[in-house]
């Protein structure tokens, strides 16, 4: 059976540096930055031709420190000769690693800057016949953010509330981090749904980012290169007497689509002292791999 919480900081890798060179190089990189389990990595378990049973995956983290929290292990994946991530699987293990899978259903796991990412769910996924269509928490996400002026969206805030709630309770090391803080937005919903999460010991510190002079947006920026230059442009703006140094973060947000907007903003926090900026974003944009 799965540990309900074996949680200690010990599984994870050493903190990342994060830094401007080290983004843009992130922006370069067209290696697989996503792992969804119930779509474009359902065969992640499979059988060799062999009948050995192997797990594969495109990248080590986040999957690995779960992992090993999760099922108590020193280890999880490895390289193999041929230069890919596996495990070899025996029969008990099997089984442990599917159901750690299946818990993570939705999940989607992102590889970028910070110390660990992951998103709830995907935005927007491709039915049988080939339409585009929004995900259930999608369609939440985008009626608060596009319609909350016209409609009462309370019940789309109550549902991503929960979803989040829920998978906090049941994540390893997010609940575990220090302080929680929204992405500066104009949009007000992030800071509301973390203001209605319960039972975790984090301390709210959204009211004490924001943008210097945030004159637009980056929601006609389709190049994250032009994303990074526009990000840069407004400023980033931290309480100096708010102490992080040494502490951990959990930075959220409600959409993931190149990842800069999310790393820029860990990269202020660790350059303002943070230890580890771990992410969640309630959705992960079709695009960008």
């Amino acid at each position: 059976m799965i540990s309900k919480d074996s949680t200690c900081f010990s599984c994870l890798p050493l903190p990342k540096a994060i830094n401007l060179a080290e983004i843009e190089r992130f922006i370069n990189d067209n290696a697989t930055k996503r792992i969804h389990f119930t779509t474009q990595h359902s065969a992640a378990i499979h059988k060799g031709n062999d009948g050995t049973t192997w797990l594969n995956l495109p990248f080590q983290e986040p999957f690995e420190s779960i992992a090993k929290s999760k099922l108590n292990l020193n280890r999880v994946l490895s390289i193999n000769k041929n230069n890919k991530l596996c495990r070899r699987l025996n029969d008990d293990e099997e089984e442990r690693f599917k159901e750690l899978i299946d818990e993570l259903g939705e999940l989607v796991l992102l590889r970028d800057c910070l110390d660990l990412s992951i998103a709830l769910c995907m935005h927007e996924y491709v039915s049988d016949d080939r339409k585009t269509q929004r995900s259930v928490l999608g369609e939440h996400e985008y009626q608060l953010k596009y319609n909350s002026d016209k409609y009462d969206t309370s019940g789309d805030l109550k549902a991503l509330t929960e979803e989040l709630q829920k998978r906090l309770n049941n994540m390893p090391f997010f609940k575990h981090a220090d302080y929680i803080m929204a992405v500066p937005s104009s949009k007000s919903f992030m800071v509301e749904i973390i203001e209605g999460l319960e039972g975790f010991n984090f301390i709210n510190i959204s009211d004490r980012a924001s943008w210097i002079d945030k004159k637009d947006s980056l929601k006609n920026l389709e190049d994250p290169k032009e994303k990074l230059e526009r990000i840069e442009s407004w400023g980033f703006s931290f309480d100096k007497d708010t102490d992080i140094k040494d502490k951990t973060i959990l930075l959220v947000d409600d959409m993931y689509k190149s990842g800069v907007t999310m790393q820029y903003v860990a990269m202020k926090l660790k350059e303002a002292g943070a230890k580890r900026v771990f992410g969640i974003c309630l959705c992960k944009a079709l695009g960008n791999k």
